[in-house]
């Protein structure tokens, strides 16, 4: 069984909640959905929210110590200004996972509430089919040297290690930016010692600002060493 894991603030254009729940099932073909859902989103979105068969887990905006935020701070790097936001990222998508995992499912995706789906997702899932854990994640968006993180497939040994994605994120912050792809690649490779594949699926979180792109291999799934994605899209 395959479960989405949505998080995220949610971000409509010119559609209803329902309906982009629609569209991800669509595209996506899940079995079961759970949406990690800011306390304000829930009560904004409470009418809607009826009448989609999902489990919710709800939070209201976490205090962090503000040690931790002195901590990564002390590595003055571009995305300074991002820091309360990514830990808020990191945070929904550690209480998505953990509360998923309690169900009975195998595979799991993570996705962001604003993500442009283009294409119905079709994949041998086969590879994911080992206690090693092992992620497949489209090619590109890798910015810094990182792994694009708005969308991924796991089996269920990757998903449990983002029971513990907040913590790893902000230990991998005394050595590395607190930059959302590059602390990916550094929980999936550094720490956890994924099986990284890349595959051709082309997504966007935004009309004209390109994420995931479209490197025109149709059924391309490589095995990622670090950099492999830049023989494809970078010559």
């Amino acid at each position: 069984m395959l479960a989405l894991n949505l998080s995220g603030k949610i971000f409509l254009k010119n559609e209803s909640l329902i309906d982009k729940i629609s569209d991800f099932k669509a595209k996506l073909s899940f079995d079961k959905l759970y949406m990690h859902l800011w306390e304000s989103d829930y009560h904004k979105y409470s009418d809607q929210l009826k009448f989609i068969d999902a489990e919710y887990i709800v939070s209201k905006e976490p205090q962090f110590n503000k040690n931790i935020i002195k901590q990564i701070s002390k590595n003055n790097h571009p995305y300074q200004n991002k820091i309360i936001n990514n830990l808020y990222q990191f945070y929904g998508i550690e209480k998505v996972f953990d509360y998923s995992l309690y169900g009975s499912c195998d595979y799991f995706i993570r996705c962001r509430y604003d993500n442009l789906i283009k294409n119905k997702l079709n994949i041998n899932l086969d590879l994911l089919s080992t206690n090693r854990p092992t992620a497949f994640v489209p090619i590109g968006g890798d910015w810094h040297s990182g792994v694009g993180d708005i969308f991924y497939l796991m089996n269920r040994s990757g998903a449990e290690s983002m029971r513990d994605y907040l913590r790893s994120c902000i230990e991998a912050a005394n050595e590395y930016p607190f930059h959302a792809e590059t602390l990916f690649r550094y929980h999936l490779m550094n720490k956890n010692n994924f099986n990284l594949y890349r595959f051709d699926y082309e997504m966007n979180f935004s009309d004209d600002k390109p994420y995931f792109a479209n490197c025109n291999m149709p059924g391309l799934i490589i095995k990622d060493y670090l950099k492999a994605y830049q023989l494809f899209l970078f010559e």
